[in-house]
C-alpha cells in the first residue's frame, strides 16, 4: 500500500463514520429550531453526567488504552504490518468518532451548559484530532516503525 492509498482508505473510513452524525446533529437541531422538539424535554442529571463521562472516555480515554493495546501488543516486533496498522488506524477512527452521536442524543434535552459544552468540545477533538490526515499518519508510521510503502 502507498501513502496514497492507506489516507485514502483513512479518509473513506473517516467521512463514512463522521456524516451521518453530521447529518443527525443538524437533523436534531432544525428539528429544535422549528419547535418539532419542544425545549420541555428536561434530562435527569444523571443522563448529563453519563453522557458528558462516556464523551470524555470516548474521546481521550479510550482511544490512548486502545493505543496502548496497539502498541503493548507489537512492542516486540521490529516492524509492523502495514495492513495492521491500517485496520488499528480504522477502529481508533471508528472509536473516537462515537462522541458525535453523543453529541446526537444530548442535543434535544435540556442539558445543563457545562455538560452539552463539554460534549460539544470533546466532539470537536475528535473530529478535529482524529482526521486522518497524510502528515500525522507519515507520523504515526514512523513512530510503530512500519516500513515506507512504495
Amino acid at each position: 500500500m502507498t501513502y496514497t492509498e492507506i489516507k485514502k482508505e483513512l479518509v473513506n473510513v473517516y467521512i463514512k463514520t463522521i456524516i451521518p452524525a453530521a447529518v443527525l446533529i443538524l437533523l436534531v437541531y432544525l428539528l429544535k429550531y422549528l419547535n418539532l422538539l419542544g425545549d420541555s424535554l428536561l434530562s435527569p442529571k444523571w443522563f448529563s453526567v453519563v453522557l458528558f463521562v462516556l464523551g470524555a472516555a470516548f474521546s481521550l480515554a479510550f482511544p490512548i488504552f486502545y493505543r496502548t493495546v496497539f502498541v503493548n501488543k507489537n512492542k516486540k516486533n521490529k516492524t509492523i504490518n502495514v495492513d495492521e496498522f491500517v485496520v488499528f488506524e480504522k477502529k481508533l477512527i471508528i472509536l473516537a468518532l462515537v462522541v458525535p452521536y453523543l453529541l446526537v442524543l444530548a442535543v434535544p434535552f435540556l442539558m445543563p451548559g457545562f455538560y452539552l459544552g463539554g460534549l460539544m468540545l470533546f466532539s470537536l477533538y475528535s473530529v478535529y484530532y482524529y482526521y486522518p490526515s497524510e502528515k500525522r499518519t507519515v507520523f504515526e508510521m514512523k513512530l510503530f516503525r512500519i516500513k515506507e510503502p512504495d
